[in-house]
């Protein structure tokens, strides 16, 4: 069985999407960075689903 993947990032860039929902201008680098996390955190978390 694979371990949960880590959180860490994925937290991390939480509040880069919370501003983005909101309308909230974010620098487009933290844009690219918090859009390419939460696709690997999906990618991981889909990747562990079928693995157990």
């Amino acid at each position: 069985m694979r371990d949960l993947p880590s959180t860490k990032d994925f937290i991390g860039i939480v509040n880069s999407l919370n501003k983005a929902a909101h309308g909230i201008d974010i620098p487009e680098d933290e844009a690219e960075r918090a859009s390419a996390t939460a696709s690997q955190f999906l990618f991981d978390i889909r990747a562990y689903r079928t693995s157990t």
